[in-house]
Protein backbone atom coordinates (compact mmCIF):
# COMPACT_ATOMS: atom_id res chain seq x y z
CA UNK A 1 0.00 0.00 0.00
CA UNK A 2 1.56 3.20 -1.65
CA UNK A 3 0.51 6.12 1.66
CA UNK A 4 0.49 9.45 -0.13
CA UNK A 5 2.77 12.16 0.82
CA UNK A 6 1.89 15.00 3.31
CA UNK A 7 1.76 18.49 2.14
CA UNK A 8 4.09 21.23 3.99
CA UNK A 9 1.26 22.69 5.11
CA UNK A 10 -0.46 19.36 6.25
CA UNK A 11 2.48 18.61 8.22
CA UNK A 12 2.40 22.03 9.78
CA UNK A 13 -1.15 22.08 10.97
CA UNK A 14 -0.54 18.20 12.50
CA UNK A 15 2.55 19.79 14.37
CA UNK A 16 0.51 23.11 15.74
CA UNK A 17 -1.91 20.04 17.24
CA UNK A 18 1.27 18.57 19.38
CA UNK A 19 1.94 15.41 17.19
CA UNK A 20 5.43 14.72 17.06
CA UNK A 21 5.68 12.66 14.36
CA UNK A 22 4.61 15.17 11.87
CA UNK A 23 7.79 17.14 12.41
CA UNK A 24 10.36 14.22 12.09
CA UNK A 25 8.14 13.60 8.65
CA UNK A 26 8.77 17.00 7.77
CA UNK A 27 12.28 16.56 8.55
CA UNK A 28 12.51 13.21 6.87
CA UNK A 29 10.53 14.37 3.89
CA UNK A 30 13.82 17.55 3.60
CA UNK A 31 16.68 15.84 4.27
CA UNK A 32 18.11 14.58 1.09
CA UNK A 33 17.24 18.36 -0.16
CA UNK A 34 19.02 19.82 2.86
CA UNK A 35 22.29 17.62 2.64
CA UNK A 36 22.37 17.90 -1.15
CA UNK A 37 22.55 21.63 -0.61
CA UNK A 38 25.09 21.48 2.20
CA UNK A 39 26.85 19.24 0.63
CA UNK A 40 27.01 21.97 -2.86
CA UNK A 41 27.79 24.59 0.23
CA UNK A 42 30.52 22.75 1.57
CA UNK A 43 31.87 20.08 -1.08
CA UNK A 44 32.53 17.93 1.58
CA UNK A 45 30.82 15.15 2.77
CA UNK A 46 31.80 14.79 6.16
CA UNK A 47 31.18 18.57 6.56
CA UNK A 48 27.97 18.22 4.95
CA UNK A 49 26.97 15.89 7.59
CA UNK A 50 28.15 18.14 10.23
CA UNK A 51 26.64 21.27 9.10
CA UNK A 52 23.10 19.26 8.16
CA UNK A 53 22.97 17.65 11.67
CA UNK A 54 23.67 21.14 13.35
CA UNK A 55 20.98 22.73 10.86
CA UNK A 56 18.46 20.21 11.70
CA UNK A 57 18.76 20.99 15.91
CA UNK A 58 18.41 24.46 15.30
CA UNK A 59 15.80 24.32 12.79
CA UNK A 60 14.12 21.98 15.48
CA UNK A 61 14.85 24.82 18.15
CA UNK A 62 13.52 27.74 16.10
CA UNK A 63 10.40 26.53 14.11
CA UNK A 64 8.15 28.76 16.49
CA UNK A 65 9.74 31.02 14.13
CA UNK A 66 9.16 29.86 10.77
CA UNK A 67 6.90 32.18 8.92
CA UNK A 68 4.52 30.09 7.27
CA UNK A 69 3.60 32.57 4.63
CA UNK A 70 7.36 31.28 3.19
CA UNK A 71 8.20 28.19 1.78
CA UNK A 72 9.97 25.56 4.45
CA UNK A 73 12.80 25.14 2.38
CA UNK A 74 13.38 28.73 1.84
CA UNK A 75 13.98 29.00 5.71
CA UNK A 76 15.65 25.85 5.89
CA UNK A 77 18.10 26.64 3.70
CA UNK A 78 19.28 29.98 5.37
CA UNK A 79 19.75 27.93 8.76
CA UNK A 80 22.18 25.31 6.81
CA UNK A 81 24.16 28.37 5.39
CA UNK A 82 24.44 30.38 8.16
CA UNK A 83 25.43 27.17 10.08
CA UNK A 84 27.87 26.39 7.26
CA UNK A 85 29.36 30.00 7.62
CA UNK A 86 29.55 29.38 11.36
CA UNK A 87 31.51 25.87 11.13
CA UNK A 88 34.04 27.54 8.13
CA UNK A 89 34.24 30.62 10.79
CA UNK A 90 35.19 28.28 13.60
CA UNK A 91 37.44 26.34 11.59
CA UNK A 92 39.27 29.69 10.46
CA UNK A 93 39.49 30.95 14.42
CA UNK A 94 41.16 27.79 15.45
CA UNK A 95 43.71 27.38 12.49
CA UNK A 96 44.50 31.28 13.69
CA UNK A 97 45.06 29.91 17.39
CA UNK A 98 47.01 26.99 16.11
CA UNK A 99 49.10 28.95 13.71
CA UNK A 100 49.71 31.75 16.87
CA UNK A 101 51.00 28.64 18.86
CA UNK A 102 53.11 26.81 16.66
CA UNK A 103 54.56 30.38 16.10
CA UNK A 104 54.81 30.81 20.11
CA UNK A 105 56.23 26.86 20.19
CA UNK A 106 58.91 27.89 17.86
CA UNK A 107 60.27 31.03 18.97
CA UNK A 108 60.46 30.26 22.70
CA UNK A 109 63.90 28.05 23.33
CA UNK A 110 63.28 27.50 27.01
CA UNK A 111 60.07 26.92 28.54
CA UNK A 112 59.53 29.76 31.00
CA UNK A 113 55.94 29.03 33.56
CA UNK A 114 55.11 32.97 33.61
CA UNK A 115 54.49 32.72 30.17
CA UNK A 116 52.70 29.16 30.12
CA UNK A 117 50.19 30.85 32.63
CA UNK A 118 49.44 33.89 30.45
CA UNK A 119 48.43 30.96 27.86
CA UNK A 120 46.07 29.56 30.33
CA UNK A 121 44.56 32.52 31.04
CA UNK A 122 44.30 33.09 27.37
CA UNK A 123 42.77 29.71 26.41
CA UNK A 124 40.23 30.90 29.40
CA UNK A 125 39.03 33.92 26.98
CA UNK A 126 35.90 33.72 24.76
CA UNK A 127 36.95 32.74 21.29
CA UNK A 128 35.97 36.33 19.83
CA UNK A 129 38.51 38.03 22.27
CA UNK A 130 41.14 35.13 22.02
CA UNK A 131 41.23 35.97 18.36
CA UNK A 132 41.38 39.77 18.87
CA UNK A 133 44.53 39.53 21.66
CA UNK A 134 46.15 36.39 19.19
CA UNK A 135 46.19 38.92 16.04
CA UNK A 136 47.23 41.73 17.25
CA UNK A 137 49.74 40.88 20.05
CA UNK A 138 50.69 37.97 18.86
CA UNK A 139 51.02 38.38 15.31
CA UNK A 140 51.92 41.65 15.78
CA UNK A 141 48.88 43.18 13.77
CA UNK A 142 47.20 46.28 13.81
CA UNK A 143 44.23 46.92 14.76
CA UNK A 144 42.60 47.42 11.04
CA UNK A 145 44.49 44.75 9.54
CA UNK A 146 43.00 42.61 12.53
CA UNK A 147 39.53 43.74 11.83
CA UNK A 148 39.83 42.45 8.05
CA UNK A 149 41.20 39.47 9.28
CA UNK A 150 38.01 39.01 11.81
CA UNK A 151 35.60 40.13 10.24
CA UNK A 152 34.77 43.01 12.17
CA UNK A 153 35.14 46.70 12.23
CA UNK A 154 37.91 47.94 13.77
CA UNK A 155 36.54 49.66 16.41
CA UNK A 156 35.00 45.71 17.30
CA UNK A 157 38.52 44.81 17.88
CA UNK A 158 39.25 47.70 20.24
CA UNK A 159 36.32 46.81 22.25
CA UNK A 160 37.52 43.11 22.35
CA UNK A 161 41.03 44.09 23.55
CA UNK A 162 39.87 46.30 25.97
CA UNK A 163 37.31 43.47 27.39
CA UNK A 164 39.95 41.10 27.25
CA UNK A 165 42.31 42.83 29.20
CA UNK A 166 39.32 43.56 31.56
CA UNK A 167 38.70 39.80 31.43
CA UNK A 168 42.28 38.59 31.86
CA UNK A 169 43.10 41.09 34.82
CA UNK A 170 40.40 39.65 36.96
CA UNK A 171 41.36 36.14 36.34
CA UNK A 172 44.69 36.53 36.95
CA UNK A 173 43.65 38.06 40.47
CA UNK A 174 41.46 35.59 40.88
CA UNK A 175 43.72 32.88 40.40
CA UNK A 176 46.51 35.07 42.63
CA UNK A 177 48.75 36.29 39.76
CA UNK A 178 49.95 39.66 40.27
CA UNK A 179 50.45 41.83 37.04
CA UNK A 180 53.82 43.17 37.26
CA UNK A 181 53.92 45.31 33.59
CA UNK A 182 50.83 45.13 31.82
CA UNK A 183 49.88 42.37 29.06
CA UNK A 184 51.30 43.28 25.76
CA UNK A 185 53.56 45.40 26.47
CA UNK A 186 56.30 42.94 27.81
CA UNK A 187 53.77 40.29 29.35
CA UNK A 188 55.35 39.88 32.73
CA UNK A 189 53.03 37.81 35.51
CA UNK A 190 54.36 36.38 39.17
CA UNK A 191 53.00 34.49 42.09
Amino acid sequence: MNVPERSDHELFNQIDQGRDEAFGALLAKHYDTLFAFAFKYCRCRSNAEDILQESLLKISRNFHRFDRRHRFTTWAYRIVINTAKDLFEKERRERIKQQAFAEEIVQSTAPDPLHEGLWELLDRLPQKLYDAVTLVYGQGLNHAEAATALGCAETTVSWRLYQARKKLTHQARRLGLVLLVFLFGGERWTR
